[in-house]
């Protein structure tokens, strides 16, 4: 089967297959050819390209009109990237009902009753469109709010640090008065903020890698798009593809962003302590307090049009 766009010439040749249909291994005769498809078409294949919406429109010709495209040559924006499912076709659709690229076999056998748009029709629009500004917001907020979320979990582990750092020294002050009586408790204590606070900085240092990762991969992302800058239809093609992924990347930061917590904690003296040394009480309790940093992140959708 020959590619679509191309300089147009009589022919004249034994019996044509039906394209659609010898893709799905049925061999049926062919006495139409649609010149946008560049694909030959049986009757009932002519009947289904007459209803779908994105091929209603498409030049239906008679092989006994003699213009047949034999020789072609590919257009500068002619998409250049072939369907999985069918390798010998070129994508040419946009299927917004199932969100998937698509050629015009796949159509007909799977997506006539679909939401479909012409990528050569779109592309343009798209690039030049509110679509493709909301798809470079969505790119940039997400290195944004991941710088966002490391200062917040940098300026938490300085808070852990210092608070630690603290509360060391309130229990050596403390401690300095009663040294003789508490010196096992006083050890005690201070595992018990080294503890705490370790595991609160695993906790964000672990999110800080996530954050570390996110930013990462909205760069790789970003460079997908500007490789593409040149060519709408494969940057169309690209923005498809990259949206799951984005929102993928949007919904963890989302999900760090909410667990972002700096716990706190001092030390608090027993105020017994004084007239009850003889009995054993200890020498202070930690006081922790759950506090939890506001992280906004920015969601941006971005949609194709209708």
């Amino acid at each position: 089967m020959e590619v679509a766009g191309r300089t147009v010439q009589g022919q004249t040749s034994s019996p044509h297959l039906c394209d659609p249909c010898s893709s799905e291994g049925n061999d049926i005769l062919a006495d139409k050819y649609c010149l946008d498809c560049d694909e030959w078409l049986c009757p009932p294949c002519v009947t289904v390209h007459g209803r779908l919406k994105a091929t209603r429109h498409h030049r239906i010709v008679d092989e006994s009109e003699g213009c047949i495209p034999v020789k072609v040559e590919q257009e500068e924006d002619e998409v250049t990237e072939r369907c999985v499912d069918h390798p010998k076709e070129f994508i040419k659709y946009h299927c917004k009902t199932h969100g998937t690229l698509n050629c015009g076999h796949c159509i007909v056998k799977d997506h006539t009753s679909c939401n479909l748009s012409i990528i050569n029709e779109v592309s343009r629009e798209f690039k030049n469109g509110p679509d493709i500004t909301n798809l470079h917001k969505t790119i940039n907020s997400l290195s944004t709010d991941s710088e966002m979320c490391l200062t917040k979990i940098r300026d938490g582990v300085a808070s852990l640090e210092q608070q630690k750092d603290k509360a060391i020294k309130d229990i050596d002050n403390y401690f300095n008065e009663i040294s003789n009586y508490f010196a096992g408790r006083r050890d005690k204590l201070k595992a018990q903020v080294a503890d705490f606070a370790e595991g609160n900085k695993e906790k964000l240092i672990a999110l800080k890698n996530e954050c570390e990762s996110t930013q990462t991969n909205s760069q790789f992302v970003k460079g997908k798009c500007d490789i593409q800058q040149a060519n709408p239809n494969q940057l169309y093609i690209e923005a498809v593809r990259l949206r799951p992924v984005i929102a993928d990347l949007q919904n963890g930061l989302t999900d760090v962003s909410k667990q972002i917590r700096v716990d706190t904690f001092t030390f608090r003296k027993d105020p017994e302590l004084e007239t009850m040394k003889c009995c054993g009480r200890g020498l202070g309790t930690l006081l922790r307090t759950s506090g939890t940093v506001q992280t906004n992140i920015h969601l941006i959708s971005f949609f194709f049009g209708s």
